[in-house]
């Protein structure tokens, strides 16, 4: 069980970040949040709700930008026939801002985070996962997809990670604890340009927690 806290002192917001903010806040509807990508209004499910909490873990705990990011990206994938076809990874993550798959490093796969009632979530270990990981393993892909190295599946309760190595014999995949940082970095990049939140949330309080 991981719990990621991001106890940072608020970024000082422009009046233009706060104008914008609240143009946003005023525009949603109920059954909306804001895309910590995009900054448009998306429908709150339930999956959602667990890709904007990886999405604002990515940006305040690893340093990745989101304009490294992307919803729904489509991955061409392999079959074992070998046909390809086409699935969608819920986060993609690239090595700059232009989304190609040639550039495409990472993948996140998000569930619904598990309805239990009043029975305690019980954290599954990898050998436990074996379907969920074989559908991030499609979604990585193998050797045609060298610089694709890490994803992730987690349905906000379980965060299964997996790294990729080519070798002589094709790709394999390895158990990891946690994801590298990112390769680059916020730098003087105002935090609070990023503060799209939920009507009622306060922009000066980021509180993340991967479970």
């Amino acid at each position: 069980m991981n719990e990621l806290v991001t106890n940072q002192p608020p970024a000082t917001a422009t009046d233009s970040d706060k104008s914008d903010a609240d143009d946003i806040l005023e525009a949603l509807g109920e059954d909306e949040i804001v895309d910590y990508i995009t900054g448009d209004a998306v429908k709150e499910t339930e999956k959602e709700k667990v890709r904007q909490r990886i999405v604002r873990g990515l940006l305040h705990e690893y340093g990745i930008p989101v304009e490294h990011m992307a919803s729904d990206f489509p991955v061409v994938v392999g079959t074992s026939s070998g046909r390809r076809r086409t699935k969608k990874a819920d986060i993609a993550i690239f090595d700059s801002d232009e989304h190609t798959q040639d550039n495409l490093r990472r993948v996140v796969i998000c569930k619904p985070e598990p309805k239990n009632g009043s029975k305690v979530t019980k954290i599954r270990t990898y050998e436990q996962a074996t379907k969920e990981l074989d559908e991030l393993k499609e979604l990585m892909g193998d050797e045609d997809a060298p610089e694709l190295k890490n994803g992730l599946w987690t349905n906000g309760s379980d965060l299964f990670y997996l790294h990729k190595e080519i070798g002589r014999w094709g790709a394999t995949f390895e158990p990891r604890a946690d994801w590298p940082q990112g390769s680059e970095s916020l730098g003087s990049r105002s935090v609070a340009s990023h503060a799209r939140l939920r009507r009622g949330e306060h922009a000066s309080v980021l509180f993340l927690v991967f479970f």
